[in-house]
């Protein structure tokens, strides 16, 4: 988790000695006041700080000891967010020192895992039953892309393009009140895209095959997807207390937006609009009830 810090601009903090005299230089000058919080079947109060950089922020968790000592056992690496999706169900789930949102998105269905910036609060909040309603901000972070070529669209591309999205959220939208006549259409469209992608790909580049995918990387931590988008916009921010700058990419992903942070040195090639970033990233955010 710490390799991620380099996406908010705290490349020289990203080994463990590095990062704890780190925060022990912020612990002994901190004028903000933490949160406070229990985890569930645990009595200890724990404490959460979260320190602003600019449009980014490091969140820490710690668990007070005797004589005023803080254990911190957490540093998880944030960003004021620019994507979010409206959830049509979610739930709360735990994972090593994190507080984690399972969720799906209400317009595409992709399945979001993302892990929560402010813990303290989140716990601190009724929390309704069922996981109905909510709005997940996130952004991700990445460690590991490179840009490759966009690719061409005709204007009955675009078309096409519309329709088929029109399509599929009717279709979801049928699938949450039950109709079982849309699941069997959905099937029936996945299977038919499979068949089209594996006779491409006999003759094709997986990547002139897809224009984007957004998928979970199952050999590591929840909420790392291995993503391919077209980039809209790409522009460097500055965080101002280790002045280093980060590439800030804004996405198409199969329609849907996606904000990722990268350091520069942690990118192959040059972010021009209409090329297309291929990469690994980890979704933090925050949900808004």
């Amino acid at each position: 988790m710490l390799r991620y810090l380099s996406a908010i601009g705290m490349s020289r903090c990203t080994g463990t000695k590095a990062i704890s005299a780190w925060t022990k230089a912020y612990l002994d000058k901190r004028k903000d006041r933490p949160t406070t919080f229990k985890w569930p079947g645990n009595d200890q109060t724990q404490l959460e700080f979260k320190h602003e950089m600019g449009p980014f922020r490091l969140i820490l968790k710690a668990a007070p000891e005797a004589g005023g000592v803080m254990h911190v056992y957490s540093a998880l690496p944030g960003v004021r967010p620019g994507s979010f999706s409206r959830l049509a169900g979610w739930e709360l789930g735990m994972e090593d020192t994190h507080l984690v949102v399972f969720g799906e998105d209400e317009v595409n269905g992709n399945p979001l895992v993302v892990r929560m910036e402010e813990t303290g609060k989140m716990m601190n909040l009724p929390i309704p039953k069922g996981g109905e309603g909510g709005t997940l901000h996130y952004a991700g972070l990445s460690i590991e892309g490179k840009v490759i070529l966009g690719m061409m669209r005709t204007e009955e591309d675009e078309r096409a393009y519309e329709e088929e999205d029109q399509w599929r959220q009717e279709m979801l939208g049928k699938l949450r009140s039950g109709d079982q006549e849309a699941m069997k259409a959905m099937e029936e469209e996945m299977a038919y895209q499979d068949q089209e992608i594996e006779a491409r790909m006999q003759h094709e580049d997986i990547f002139t095959v897809l224009e984007g995918f957004f998928m979970p990387v199952e050999d590591l931590f929840s909420g790392v997807y291995s993503t391919l988008g077209t980039i809209l916009d790409a522009d460097k921010v500055l965080n101002p207390e280790t002045e280093e700058w980060v590439w800030h990419l804004q996405l198409d992903v199969m329609s849907s937006a996606l904000d990722v942070y990268i350091h520069p040195d942690d990118l192959v090639g040059m972010p021009l609009v209409g090329c297309r970033f291929l990469g690994k990233v980890l979704l933090v955010g925050s949900l808004r009830l």
